[in-house]
């Protein structure tokens, strides 16, 4: 057992951390392969304003969805996976975020991915035995 020092600090997981962290889980038992081949898109959080110049050159992508799995099948060459919360509900305040998340599914859908949401555990595991299927 370790003993917790003054310098190590406590954290907490977000809900969508732990939604995410559970679909992986799933992925790794079911889908090695798959599981061996996600990235994750790293693209919410605050910055400078400096930072927010440099990122859209650099590659960033407003919208971008939250996960991508670089293993084609034989009618997708990828899945990207947005998402959210167990029991996520859509507010009026996240309207252009939401829209903008929309919009890059419809992009990667329009360019041959399967993209798609997945608001809660089972949905991101559905979409991943989906994903396999096809």
């Amino acid at each position: 057992m370790r003993l917790r020092t003054s310098q190590q600090k406590k954290f907490k997981i977000k809900p969508e951390d732990r939604t995410t962290i559970n679909i992986l889980e799933y992925c790794k038992l079911a889908h090695p392969r798959l599981y061996s081949s996600v990235i994750k898109i790293h693209n919410e959080g605050n910055r400078s304003r400096s930072t927010n110049i440099l990122l859209p050159r650099l590659g960033f992508r407003v919208g971008a969805s939250d996960l991508f799995f670089a293993l084609p099948t034989a009618t997708y060459p990828g899945l990207f996976m947005e998402i959210k919360k167990d029991g996520w509900k859509f507010t009026k305040a996240q309207e252009e975020h939401i829209k903008r998340q929309q919009a890059f599914i419809d992009q990667m859908n329009a360019n041959g991915y399967l993209a798609d949401w997945a608001i809660g555990t089972d949905a991101g595991i559905a979409l991943i035995e989906k994903y396999m299927k096809s």
